[in-house]
């Protein structure tokens, strides 16, 4: 039996605005904050792009209009020319691709602690950036996020972290941010098996090590003094390094 037109329209319209209402609450149009455009997915922010040219220092929030915000979407500040330091709070999860590429002034860039993505060609170009501090949480960067930086650019992050990983496979300097001087063969502790490292490697074996972790007293020389005080700091001396 068929059911009456009336009835088949009145399920359509139902079906019609339920899903109205899910697509509104799921994705919202592009808002505007006065600094930021941005879009609400889910009750969470993506900013989009920037009202004017960026000019100065600038920080991307952890909130906008109440929601957290989670991303900063592909190319908001593409050859922004005015941009000299930008701050990335927490909460922010994805850098996007080109997002501050070609920002030739900028010379400080602040990584919040929940940045896990940064994409592709994120930093491309940003001559004046000397360095950039990664947060352990950092678990993939793009191709060429970092090329064409400062001459001798730095990535500073945790030693047993991504962030080292990367540096080392693409040729960038990198500082750890949790040297346990002393610790030679990088256990995660400081032990007898470091004073042999130190001992072979002033004796003249041929021993790698890293001058960094084995200047145990601070004089920027490797001698037998830092021998002296690596042997009293596993022993269980108190020795200071000033």
């Amino acid at each position: 039996m068929k059911k009456p037109l009336s009835f088949v329209l009145a399920v359509c319209v139902f079906v019609a605005f339920f899903a109205s209402v899910f697509c509104l609450s799921a994705h919202e149009a592009v808002k505007n904050n006065g600094i930021y455009y941005y879009i609400v997915s889910y009750g969470k922010a993506t900013i989009t792009d920037t009202v004017n040219e960026a000019l100065g220092d600038y920080v991307v929030p952890s909130t906008i209009g109440g929601y957290p915000v989670i991303a900063i979407k592909d190319n908001v500040f593409y050859n922004d020319l005015r941009l000299t330091a930008i701050v990335i709070s927490n909460n922010v999860t994805t850098i996007g691709k080109n997002a501050f590429s070609g920002c030739v002034q900028l010379s400080s860039a602040t990584i919040g602690e929940d940045v896990t993505t940064i994409g592709e060609g994120a930093f491309y170009g940003c001559c004046n950036l000397t360095s950039i501090v990664l947060p352990a949480s950092v678990s993939d960067i793009g191709k060429k996020a970092f090329s064409k930086c400062a001459e001798n650019f730095i990535i500073y992050g945790y030693y047993n972290s991504f962030a080292r990983t990367y540096a080392e496979a693409n040729g960038y300097q990198f500082e750890a941010l949790d040297k346990l001087i002393g610790d030679l063969d990088q256990s995660g502790d400081v032990s007898i098996n470091d004073i042999t490292l130190l001992a072979k490697y002033i004796s003249g074996w041929d021993t790698e090590i890293d001058a960094a972790w084995a200047d145990c007293d601070g004089d920027t020389k490797i001698s037998l003094n830092d021998l002296t005080f690596l042997t009293r700091s596993v022993a269980g001396w108190a020795v200071s390094s000033e």
